[in-house]
Parts: C-alpha cells; structure tokens; sequence
C-alpha cells in the first residue's frame, strides 16, 4: 500500500513539471533569438526575406507578420526584398541570386501567387493580426500584370 501511495505522488509530481508554457510572444522570442520579422519593420525600412508564406483572401494577398527577416541576399534562389509602406501595406521587390541560373523571375513570380491563391487566410493557423496586405510585387498591383511575358 505504501509503495502505491509513493508511485501515485510520483506521478502526480512529475506530471506537474512536464508542462512547458509557451510564455512569450513570438516577437519576443525573435527578438531573443536575436533577429527581426516584417511587422518589426517601420514605414520606409526595408527587410530581406527568403521564403514568404503568403495567403490569400478577397482576391488580395497576404503575408505572415512574423516572417524573419535574413541578413543577406540568396545566392542560389530568390530574395524577396519587403519595404514597409504608410498604412501596413507590404511592397516587394523580388531579386534572384547570383548563382540562380537560369530562373525566370516571372514564372517563380507566377508560381507565389498561385500557391497563394490556393491558401485561404481565414484557413491558415496564422491568424489575422499576424498577416500583412502586400500593396506590390516589382512595382505591380495584379496578377495578370505578370501573365504576359
């Protein structure tokens, strides 16, 4: 019986210390982690990203807030270049790396927004206050400016 009693406080003990609390935000744990993420960026600062989970909802394309931000530029694949602009609207420019071969920026342009189109945000487990509206990408406003070569 007593060894019972010992094993049942053992258990009850032990289950207590193997929770793990998510006790910070995500910003906070970027930040000590010790680098930046879109919605870090003010109006006007630019930020480097390699790969943007990008959503889409109302025919208008999205982007997780908390994307971090790269120190340099891809070599071999694409920079997606973000400028934060008045009013949270996200413009980007896409760059491909130098040793990128022979890519065409379009088409992986292309590619982006119909994975995109095909990923609903109120679907996503991001959430709203994480998505960022993306105004530009390399200066255009649609889709179809990128359908013709």
């Amino acid at each position: 019986m007593r060894i019972l009693v010992t094993v049942g406080v053992m258990l009850l003990s032990s289950s207590a210390y193997a929770q793990f609390a998510l006790d910070m935000t995500t910003s906070q744990m970027s930040s000590a982690n010790g680098y930046s993420t879109l919605s870090d960026l003010a109006v006007g600062e630019r930020g480097l990203v390699r790969y943007p989970s990008f959503c889409s909802s109302n025919d208008r394309i999205f982007v997780r807030g908390t994307t971090r931000l790269e120190r340099e530029r891809s070599d071999y694949g694409q920079t997606w270049i973000a400028t934060r602009q008045p009013g949270g609207l996200l413009a980007f420019e896409v760059e491909k790396g130098a040793k990128a071969g022979n890519e065409d920026l379009r088409t992986a342009i292309l590619d982006r927004l119909i994975d995109a189109s095909n990923i609903d945000c109120s679907k996503t487990p991001w959430g709203s206050p994480q998505l960022m509206e993306i105004g530009s990408i390399n200066g255009k406003t649609k889709a179809s400016e990128f359908a013709a070569p």
